[in-house]
Order: C-alpha cells, then structure tokens, then sequence
C-alpha cells in the first residue's frame, strides 16, 4: 500500500496480534499484557486455505457457460416481464401527437435481451467511435440475433431491473433508492458466494461505478480513477467480488444492520465480513479508512483476523502504538 502523503505516519496493526517494540516470549494461547491493553489469541484456529471454485458438474468450459451462471434465463425473465410493463406504462402516458410519430414496441424476450447484454459488452470493448459505427463495421452481434440499431436503442430506453408499481404517484422512498436494482443484485450476490469459496485472506475497499448522470446518490471523488459515480463498499478475493453493500450520498450505506456500537462504516465491514464460513480460518485486509479497535475487537468476537493501515490519532489506540519511534516507515515490529 502506498504511503500517503501527509505528517501523520501510518501503522500496521493486526486482529490477531499485538505490536510492541521488542519481542515477547509467551506460551500457545497464553494472554499477554502490555500496559492497559489485554490481548487474547484466537484459539483453535482452522489451517488456511486456497480459494476453491464450486462449479456445476458436467459444465463447459466456454466463455457463454460462465456468463450464464450468473445471467440465467431465471433472473433474465423478471427484467423481460419489468422492462414489458415499464415500456407500456410510458408510452400510455404520451399524448396521442407523440405517439403518433413513436416506433410501435415490440414486447421483449429474452433471446433479445441477451442480444443486448452482448451489444453492450461489446461496446465497453471495441474501440470505435461511435455507437452507428459499430454497426456499419459488420463487427457487431446485430445480424446473428436480429436487432438492429432502432431496436437496440429503444430497449435501451426502457430497460427496467425491478417491475414497476401501477399507480402512475407511487414513489420510491429515498431510503430505499437501491430497490430498483432488486432481485438482479440478490440474485448475483448470491450466485457469486455459491460458486467461490475464497481462501484465507480476502479484503475489504471501495468501489466507484461510472456514472455522469442526474442523481443525488452517486459521490464526487476527485483522487480515485473514477471521479464521480456510484460507490459501493464490496469484500473481494484476488479479484473476485463476493458481497458489496451500495452507498449513497445522502442516504448513507443501503440495507445496513447498524450495530449499536460501531460507526456506520464499521458495521457495514462487519455485515460484510458475516458472510464468510465460521468454521474456516479468514483474515480481513482493509486500510486506514477503516481500521479501528472497536471493529477489530468485533472480528475478533466471529474468529476472524483483520490487518490494516491506521493512523495514530485512530479512536482507541493503545499508547504503545502511538510511540513515533516505532512509526518510521518502512519498519516492522512484532
């Protein structure tokens, strides 16, 4: 992790360990003092672990086999019936002069819907101008499964994840804005847990997701790669996402289970961290936006390890690690 670049010296602290300056001799799970802190190992740890994929039996191994773990016809055919009734409802409220002069809709199937995924895929992978050129390149999927340019962009206008409500007034509650994304991002959380089990160290850290559009949830972050879009707090392996919880930035992290005594953030981590095996040996990696005593203390209670960066200002730090001796950079201590 690269240093930042400010006067407060950044810390490596562990879980599962206790940092002091000189080494300490102590037996096998025997309790160590050191000044007000009392630290207790985690007993009967399990072994580590690889990460393991859980694939059907009998699968191909093509990239379409893959795609369709997560995108089956199952979760295919609620977008279909959301992105019908959707379609139907706008175009009824368009005055008759409008209408008029409309493409008549067609309803949606899902071998078109799949057309569509693959347009799109397409489009974040060719790297051609515009969208009219990818279609008079001849390199595009619109022949093989028959949607044309017209087509493409009117399911595009009225594509839809969740059904819509009847009443033409019905409003989302604020607090529930994430709503719109279900059962697609329940349905692919819970896919990614069943066909992965991650190895023993996995980590914790933010997300954003491009988007320059209208909405009051998406976040401004100059120093990421992605300066404005939509955040989200995910729990990853070597790449591989298994669970994320959205954020907002007016209505703070979305489904949360707020623990009593822990920030927002910390319970996020922690709601995330609940989905790993109990009866397997997991540490956390997270950095200094994260790390704090009462969290780890939190992980500690699920017999799970966390590292990470802090700072010595950090709420509760012990004493011993706020010693700016022990601070030099690139140092470890033990």
């Amino acid at each position: 992790m690269s240093r930042k670049r400010s006067g407060k010296p950044l810390l490596e602290v562990s879980g599962n360990e206790q940092v002091k300056k000189r080494k300490i001799n102590t037996k096998p799970n025997q309790t160590t003092t050191i000044g007000p802190e009392t630290f207790i190992p985690l007993e009967h740890m399990a072994p580590e672990h690889s990460a393991k994929v859980r694939l059907p039996a009998n699968i191909e191994l093509t990239p379409m086999a893959f795609f369709s773990l997560f995108w089956s016809e199952s979760i295919l055919a609620p977008i279909v019936q959301a992105t019908n009734i959707y379609a139907q409802q706008k175009r009824s409220r368009l005055d008759s002069k409008r209408n008029k002069y409309q493409r008549p809709w067609k309803p949606l199937t899902i071998l078109e819907l799949q057309g569509f995924l693959s347009i799109s895929i397409l489009r974040g992978i060719m790297k051609l101008p515009t969208l009219l050129s990818r279609w008079k390149s001849r390199k595009i999927l619109s022949p093989e499964r028959g949607i044309s340019l017209t087509r493409y962009m009117q399911i595009k206008r009225y594509l839809h994840i969740s059904v819509p409500p009847q009443e033409a007034t019905f409003k989302l509650p604020r607090k529930d804005w994430w709503q719109k994304l279900e059962p697609l991002s329940s349905y692919l959380q819970l896919r990614s847990q069943e066909l992965y089990l991650p190895a023993t160290n996995v980590a914790v850290d933010e997300m954003m997701v491009n988007f320059t559009g209208r909405s009051t949830h998406t976040i401004r972050m100059p120093s990421k790669p992605i300066p404005v879009g939509y955040k989200i707090l995910a729990i990853c392996d070597t790449g591989y996402t298994l669970d994320w919880l959205y954020i907002s930035q007016v209505d703070s992290v979305a489904s949360l289970i707020k623990q009593p005594n822990l920030s927002p953030t910390s319970s996020a981590i922690l709601q995330l961290c609940s989905i790993l095996d109990r009866h397997r040996r997991y540490v956390v990696y997270m950095d200094n936006a994260f790390s704090t005593i009462l969290l780890f203390r939190e992980l500690w209670k699920l017999s799970i390890g966390a590292v990470g960066t802090t700072r010595i200002n950090s709420s509760e730090l012990p004493d011993l690690l706020k010693d700016k001796t022990m601070t030099c950079w690139n140092n470890l201590s033990g």
